[in-house]
Parts: structure tokens; C-alpha cells; sequence
């Protein structure tokens, strides 16, 4: 991603902004913030968890309805 930032003369904040702000939260998700997810979903506490699916997009699927 940073060679094509580059490429099109953007900063690495800059090409990273214009993303962030088609998210409903306006900012882009960390991968601590999935890897706490993913997490949870391995461990005994989401045992009963079953078919189901889990929107760790920032909301930017519930725009798309």
C-alpha cells in the first residue's frame, strides 16, 4: 500500500484518511481491536456462539442495505 501511496504522490496519513472517512466511526479499525474478536470467539466464553455473523467493520455494512 505504501508503494502506491507513493506512487500516486499521497502521505501514508493521507491515503489512510480518505478511506476513514467513508466508516460510520470515521476511523479505520486496529487489528487489536479484531484479534480481541477472534479471541473471544476461540475461547469457552462464546461457547453457546454458534452460525452466526459478525460485522468487525466499523458499520460500514449497514450502510450498504
Amino acid at each position: 500500500m505504501k508503494q502506491k501511496l507513493a506512487a500516486d504522490g499521497k502521505s501514508e496519513q493521507k491515503g489512510l484518511a480518505e478511506p476513514a472517512a467513508e466508516v460510520p466511526l470515521k476511523r479505520l479499525g486496529r487489528p487489536e481491536e479484531l484479534g480481541a474478536l477472534v479471541a473471544f470467539l476461540a475461547s469457552g466464553r462464546a461457547s453457546y456462539i454458534n452460525g452466526t455473523t459478525i460485522q468487525a467493520d466499523g458499520g460500514v455494512g449497514r450502510r450498504m442495505l
